[in-house]
């Protein structure tokens, strides 16, 4: 099990991570991909997807989202 979501893929991190952590999409009751942090996308082409943040975002500590934020969590350095 592991709390870094980049990393722990079992079932019990995912679970414990969707507790903790907000995510660009979630699901709803029927499994449909809904906005979350992410108040809309795009996807211009089949490789290309655009998400547009929700404004007000911030972290435990007053630091507001950013789109660097959010690329740190979806794309390997």
């Amino acid at each position: 099990m592991n709390l870094d979501p980049r990393i722990g893929t079992d079932a019990y991190s995912a679970h414990l991570d969707g507790l903790i952590f907000s995510s660009l999409v979630a699901h709803d009751a029927q499994m449909n991909i809904v906005p979350d942090l992410a108040e809309r996308w795009e996807t211009p082409d089949a490789l290309t997807y655009v998400f547009y943040l929700r404004p007000g975002v911030k972290f435990h500590d007053g630091r507001a989202l950013t789109s660097a934020d959010a690329k740190f969590t979806l794309i390997p350095s």
